[in-house]
């Protein structure tokens, strides 16, 4: 099978750097984003939302890798924080993709939040869990470990991965034409059918 290519903030409008709205001194300045075709780093972590989620904490191997006992037919990481604004166009998109096509398909998705401090960690949480309603699992990656092990200095960032742990699809920065890029991606990693048309308001007759 043919690796996807990644897509990339200069391609499609700008991320977010870390700096602009939270430093992040452990990781270096030039840092590139996780390469397509590399080997993706394995992580756990604990979730915000346990009773949402049904799981106190994520884990890449327990979800796509030696340890699943069903192992998912692709795993999508969405990095995110409370300072980057383009995350939050993108995330209640990603929440409705998610609820309506990814896990009835057998696609497992998980948002890393780099933030740092209890406070902004707290009203992600409070927005994505209780405003937005979402039960993929939040994972807060307080120490910066996993966010710089992928190299999610540009925020809002997506990486797919495949079933054997191997990075199919990089893209940084937010569209204005949404998750196409993602949908089309996990179609070809995944066989993720296309959308159903969506059906119209039932017309009924005009009484005579």
């Amino acid at each position: 099978m043919l690796l996807l290519a990644a897509c990339c903030a200069a391609a499609a409008g700008r991320g977010v750097r870390a700096e602009d709205g939270a430093p992040a001194p452990d990781q270096a300045p030039d840092a590139t984003p996780i390469a397509v075709g590399a080997q993706a780093p394995d992580f756990m972590l604990k979730t915000l939302n346990p009773e949402q989620s049904g799981m106190p904490v994520f884990s890449t191997k327990a979800t796509i890798g030696s340890r699943a006992k069903v192992p998912a037919k692709a795993l999508v990481l969405s990095f995110a924080a409370s300072w980057c604004k383009p995350c939050r166009k993108e995330l209640p998109e990603l929440q409705r993709l998610e609820q309506t096509r990814l896990r009835e398909h057998g696609i497992a998705t998980a948002l890393v939040l780099l933030d740092r401090e209890p406070e902004p960690i707290e009203e992600m949480r409070a927005w994505l869990v209780d405003e937005l309603g979402v039960t993929m699992p939040v994972l807060s990656d307080r120490l910066g470990i996993v966010g710089r092990r992928y190299g999610a200095h540009e925020l809002p960032m997506l990486v797919v991965i495949a079933p054997g742990g191997v990075v199919r699809f990089v893209k940084v920065g937010y569209e204005d034409s949404g998750l196409n890029a993602l949908v089309k991606a996990l179609a070809e990693v995944a066989g993720l059918p296309p959308a159903e048309p969506e059906k119209g308001p039932r017309k009924h007759p005009h009484p005579k």
